[in-house]
């Protein structure tokens, strides 16, 4: 019998996306992450390792850095929520503008594949593959004042500007309101 350590790289990388795929919750991980599962492994058999999976379809690039369990299967939004978290760790975020009305408005094809978050990082466009596009705006408006019109939201994981503060938003970050 042979143990875990044994055996072969790819046959371990591929047990432990399909022990991610038995929690039925979609997997998003950072590449780096891999490291620390093959710690016998050179920097070129990792990157190979990496690459083959990549190439038989058990994991996909998100964006730099972030790969996605192919194994797994979950809605493209809540990838696009998850990522911001793991993009953003040290900053305040909520989604907000065109986002938040969105989901507000219950009309979830009016996200154009676009999550846009108000942030207190700097402002940047993410494109992530096939999945769609992150946008942080940056907010110099301390979070405190606004935090009364937010509402975490558990689906997404993520916090959701109530209608008003997204309007107010828009208007503030020049966008515009006849959404």
């Amino acid at each position: 019998m042979t143990t875990n350590a044994k055996l072969r790289p790819m046959r371990r990388l591929v047990q432990i996306l399909e022990g991610d795929a038995d929690t039925k919750t979609p997997t998003l991980f950072r590449t780096t992450g891999l490291w620390h599962l093959f710690p016998e492994q050179s920097e070129a058999s990792h990157r190979s390792l990496i690459s083959r999976a990549k190439d038989f379809g058990f994991i996909s690039q998100v964006c730099r850095g972030f790969l996605k369990n192919e194994l797994t299967s979950g809605d493209e939004q809540w990838y696009l929520f998850h990522l911001a978290d793991l993009l953003r760790p040290h900053c305040f975020n909520y989604v907000s503008l065109e986002s938040a009305l969105a989901i507000h408005d219950q009309n979830e094809t009016s996200f154009n594949k676009t999550v846009s978050f108000i942030t207190t990082g700097r402002s940047n466009r993410i494109r992530c593959n096939g999945l769609g596009t992150l946008e942080f705006v940056h907010s110099s408006t301390p979070i405190e004042l606004q935090r009364r019109g937010l509402e975490y939201d558990d689906t997404r994981k993520a916090w959701i500007a109530s209608r008003d503060i997204a309007l107010n938003d828009m208007v503030r970050h020049r966008r515009n309101p006849s959404f």
